[in-house]
């Protein structure tokens, strides 16, 4: 797995959303446990994939619910 990263965009708000923690590197560079909420959309696409295959689908509705924008390899039009 890659070296998971936030946005710092996303620190307010959505800090402690899901009670699921995971090792990131901070945008000061910092590995910290951080709330998977806050992972930018690549490394939430890496961390939900990651352990397995997900379909398209299914990443369409985390990043719904996540907040992330919609993605043309995930909308199901």
């Amino acid at each position: 797995m890659k070296d998971l990263r936030i946005d710092p965009d996303r620190c307010d708000g959505w800090d402690d959303r899901t009670g699921i923690y995971v090792r990131a590197v901070t945008d000061d560079g910092r590995w910290d446990s951080v709330d998977m909420a806050v992972l930018d959309k690549e490394s939430f696409t890496e961390f939900v994939t990651g352990r397995g295959e997900v379909s398209a689908w299914a990443l369409g509705i985390f990043y719904a619910l996540f907040g992330y924008p919609r993605d043309e390899t995930t909308s199901t039009q």
